[in-house]
């Protein structure tokens, strides 16, 4: 993709591609949310010009939704075709850090500043489960392919697998000696990396569902 810093005047703090590669969402300190086309590296539109800081950034299993986020808690669903705005609601939370659609449903499971792991309804925009997930910071979600298990970190330095469907705590992963600033789980759904922060900004490479530590 071709540079187009000329079309952006602030800093860019999120980016999200759609499952084909195709587009590519934005957003940054101006609170604008911006799509682009990666094959041409231009912009095609701009979605919202007062979004706020937006902390989150994320297209659905087949690319028809656009889901933004702000600390404060409102997230923003966006239709990538059209540009318009399809649905808005408030995450009642202290401070939003994360989200993640859940597999090929509706749903999102967020994470914020207490720690709280939660599953909304963005049809309805309700709240349907939570639980206290970690002590302090949650600080990112991942969602299996088949939206049955996330994993989530935080400050206290660990990983944890939950069951989406009742939000069951499955394992605790430990090993990291820093905060564990962020997640992601493979493809195929047979492994999960963490990310530790701090000075050693450690890397793990974990087995599941055997929770097995393969790499540090």
């Amino acid at each position: 993709m071709r540079s187009s810093k000329d079309n952006t005047s602030e800093v860019v703090d999120e980016l999200a591609f759609n499952r084909d590669g195709t587009l590519l969402a934005s957003a940054g300190m101006d609170n604008m949310v911006k799509l682009w086309s990666v094959k041409e590296g231009k912009e095609i539109r701009t979605l919202s010009r007062d979004a706020g800081h937006v902390i989150e950034l994320a297209f659905n299993h087949d690319g028809t939704t656009l889901a933004s986020a702000t600390f404060d808690g409102e997230v923003v669903m966006w239709n990538p075709g059209s540009g318009k705005e399809t649905r808005r609601f408030e995450v009642d939370c202290d401070r939003l850090y994360c989200f993640a659609f859940v597999g090929t449903t509706n749903l999102i499971a967020v994470g914020d500043s207490e720690g709280i792991l939660s599953i909304w309804d963005t049809d309805s925009g309700e709240e349907l489960i939570s639980v206290d997930a970690h002590n302090g910071i949650l600080f990112s979600i991942a969602v299996r392919s088949d939206g049955k298990l996330l994993a989530t970190c935080g400050k206290d330095q660990s990983v944890k697998l939950w069951d989406v469907a009742n939000l069951r705590e499955v394992a605790t992963l430990e090993g990291h000696s820093e905060s564990v600033i962020g997640v992601q789980i493979s493809k195929d759904g047979e492994r999960l990396a963490s990310q530790g922060g701090g000075d050693k900004n450690e890397v793990m490479l974990w087995q599941i569902p055997f929770d097995t530590l393969l790499a540090k």
